[in-house]
């Protein structure tokens, strides 16, 4: 196939499509946990096939050559939602806010988020202080605390769900202020 697809034939990249999909959507799947990523990694996966078909080497399996372009893809791919996540997080880790009282109420917001931090079981605590606030992916998580990707999915949900009753409460009140 490495022939036809060297010489253009679109029909080539057809086969070698529906032939390695699976098994390179099930390779990236494996490294990331993501069904998302996967999809994304092995479509451009295959673009950067077509794009670089002409040099493709005969004298190596094409299958191996896939799947070190997925493998290389799948790095940048990481290298660049970590640079992503890193921006995002310097962008709101640096918030300031113009207006005194904004600037007050968003201290005292976050002082008050901290204190029911404090409240959680400490696994709790250190998950959802890693995933919403330092912005580690789940399995990021994970593989720190040695539990399963399953578990910081459910620490993260009680974790919401205990701070939903307080901000619900809080809002219910500042909307009866409002009203007198």
């Amino acid at each position: 196939m490495t022939v036809e697809l060297k010489a253009d034939d679109e029909n080539a990249l057809k086969k070698v499509f529906d032939k390695y999909y699976n098994a390179l959507y099930h390779y990236v799947l494996d490294k990331t946990g993501s069904p998302d990523i996967s999809k994304d990694v092995v479509q451009l996966t295959f673009i950067k096939l077509w794009k670089y078909r002409h040099s493709l080497n005969i004298d190596i399996e094409l299958s191996s050559q896939l799947f070190r372009i997925a493998r290389t893809t799948l790095i940048d791919e990481v290298r660049r939602m970590n640079a992503l996540r890193k921006t995002e997080s310097k962008k709101y880790s640096g918030l300031i806010c113009e207006n005194t009282n904004e600037s007050i109420v968003y201290n005292d917001t976050f002082r008050r988020l901290d204190i029911l931090i404090a409240q959680m079981p400490p696994v709790r605590q250190k998950v959802f202080r890693l995933s919403r606030i330092n912005n580690y992916s789940n399995k990021e998580i994970a593989e720190m605390l040695s539990i399963s990707p399953k578990t910081v999915e459910n620490h993260i949900s009680l974790a919401l769900k205990f701070l939903k009753v307080f901000f619900s409460l809080l809002f219910f009140l500042i909307c009866l202020m409002k009203q007198q």
